[in-house]
């Protein structure tokens, strides 16, 4: 009870500070309507109000811009809220956008450039942890104004910019709002230069992944797919789960996940495979096997390292990455008769010549695998 009621009382004097803080910056009220669903700020609330207090001048520029508006207050709150909902994807331990939020990143990254996104996405792993422990007002203050200084009030506008087109409330609205900000043209050149993505073709976005080096995969739509990007190849029985924007594609045909070149026919994927129906029961089977006691000195280092700086999401990723190490050194150990490499694809079979990656089933991981080796057919062992 003792432990509750100083949890009440911190939530109570932070809710006080909080509404100050909209005296002074908003004209009073609950400016960022953090106290819709409960009398005190809270929980995801949090995150919201260091969000908006990092924003710092930008904020008030939005402020002076909505002025005349009905209900100012409210579209603030809405353009903080949609910022926060959108960067906490990035805190998940499988970093990925989809839908509207894979165009605000696609966006983001014409915009901005890579290095700026990621070190946007990493401040606000940051800020979330920071959130977390923040027990007090000037605490989570501290949490904002650090990632205001990652931020930088260049990316804020940005960030900003695209949160007030995402108000629009759809893909295709916010992919017709695009060339009307600020700097379109630029961004365009931009984006197909450090990716070859066009901004013209921003809706048929379908999820972004990142990568823990600081990489994004963009993944496009299967020509004529709904929402599910899952287009049926009613010819063959095959089902296009990613079509990548290079053309190549990754697909499920007799409940085996292939990757196809853009160059390739669908014809080329074998009709049987027993060897890869082998290596995929296997792989299932180890990776359960798997706990964190197996990790190695090295890994459970890194590991520690990651946790000390509050890179938790990393952390998570490092232990998953030493999973799949074992995962891949054991199907070594068990499949001799396949010559396995370190470049290239991982196993390849000398009798039939089909290739194998193994990788866990996390969407970023296989988007990033399709990415890498676009140019060759190979079959994705997933665990």
């Amino acid at each position: 009870m003792e432990v509750s009621a100083k949890a009440s009382q911190a939530e109570a004097e932070l809710t006080r500070e909080y509404l100050r803080w909209c005296e002074r910056t908003q004209g009073g009220g609950d400016c960022l309507r953090l106290l819709v669903d409960g009398p005190t700020v809270r929980g995801e609330d949090r995150y919201a109000l260091a969000l908006a207090i990092s924003l710092g001048s930008v904020l008030e520029e939005t402020t002076e811009a909505l002025k005349g508006m009905v209900q100012p207050s409210a579209v603030l709150s809405m353009l903080v809220w949609t910022a926060a909902l959108y960067l906490t994807l990035w805190a998940l331990p499988d970093p990925l956008s989809k839908g509207l939020a894979a165009v605000i990143t696609v966006s983001l990254l014409a915009w901005l450039g890579v290095d700026t996104v990621w070190s946007l996405m990493r401040g606000w792993v940051r800020l979330v942890e920071d959130s977390d422990r923040a027990t007090t007002f000037d605490e989570l203050s501290d949490a904002g104004e650090k990632f205001g200084r990652v931020m930088g009030e260049n990316t804020a506008r940005v960030l900003v910019m695209v949160a007030t087109a995402v108000l629009a409330g759809s893909v295709p609205k916010l992919a017709k709002k695009l060339p009307a900000l600020p700097g379109f043209q630029q961004a365009a050149v931009q984006a197909e230069a450090q990716g070859g993505i066009r901004l013209a073709e921003v809706a048929e976005v379908e999820t972004v992944a990142a990568s823990s080096e600081g990489n994004f995969s963009v993944m496009m739509k299967s020509p004529g797919s709904g929402a599910s990007a899952a287009a049926a190849e009613s010819e063959a029985a095959v089902t296009t789960v990613i079509r990548h924007q290079g053309g190549n594609r990754q697909v499920v045909t007799n409940g085996q996940r292939w990757h196809v070149p853009a160059n390739k026919p669908l014809k080329d994927i074998p009709a049987t495979d027993p060897m890869g129906d082998q290596l995929q029961a296997a792989a299932t089977r180890i990776a359960e096997e798997w706990s964190p006691h197996m990790l190695r000195a090295q890994e459970r280092e890194a590991i520690r390292q990651a946790t000390a700086r509050g890179d938790h999401w990393l952390a998570r990723l490092l232990e998953r990455q030493a999973r799949g190490r074992f995962v891949e050194n054991e199907l070594n150990l068990q499949f001799r008769g396949l010559k396995w490499s370190r470049t290239g694809v991982d196993a390849i079979d000398p009798v039939t010549g089909y290739r194998y990656e193994i990788l866990s089933g996390t969407v970023s991981n296989l988007a990033l695998h399709g990415q890498r080796m676009a140019e060759v057919i190979f079959r994705m062992i997933t665990f």
